[in-house]
């Protein structure tokens, strides 16, 4: 991240997300719901019932993905099954993406959302807030919302088009569409 130096020691400023190791270690902790002391509290590591389903014996052999940083996170990609997001900016209370998340895999146990496998949380005596998330990865190309904008881009960029090429991406936006909107109410449902 930086550079740093204190009198005549230099030395760097680093993410550890980007170690291997470290992240290796933080799986490991959550599935063994580790609880490390700090001076005014403890970072407690839990795991949920698909903790086992999605981390299995070759986690030494996983590789690393590259890291994604967003204006609240740094996510990394652990081989093909896991995806590791430690959250920069600490809020106090649950974290709404643990608790959904939490409850979409063990309660209603939807099978159209990621699974969270499980999560750091730092507690004190006044507190707690959640700082990294465990997570099944899904290979994807972007996000609904995401589709929607671009879409709506090239349509509004390009000439108007009669014919049986505007009725065909017209039906392929309307059945994204639907399909959004059947998973958005199977999610209410759950």
């Amino acid at each position: 991240v930086a550079r740093v130096r204190q009198q005549a020691n230099v030395g760097v400023l680093a993410d550890a997300i980007a170690d291997e190791g470290f992240c290796r270690h933080v799986v490991k902790a959550i599935g063994a719901e580790k609880s490390l002391a700090t001076t005014n509290g403890a970072l407690r590591f839990t795991r949920t019932k698909a903790y086992a389903g999605l981390v299995r014996d070759d986690l030494a052999s996983v590789q690393l993905g590259a890291l994604h940083t967003q204006s609240t996170n740094t996510s990394v990609q652990i081989g093909d099954r896991l995806f590791l997001k430690c959250y920069r900016r600490l809020r106090a209370g649950i974290n709404p993406e643990f608790e959904i998340g939490r409850f979409l895999t063990e309660v209603a146990h939807f099978p159209h959302c990621v699974p969270l496998a499980g999560a750091v949380e730092y507690v004190s005596k006044h507190e707690t807030s959640t700082v990294a998330l465990l997570q099944g990865y899904v290979a994807n190309q972007g996000d609904g919302w995401g589709y929607t904008l671009e879409y709506l881009e090239r349509a509004l960029e390009a000439p108007v088009v009669r014919g049986a090429d505007s009725k065909s991406v017209h039906g392929s936006y309307l059945a994204l569409m639907q399909t959004l909107a059947t998973r958005t109410g199977e999610l209410h449902r759950a």
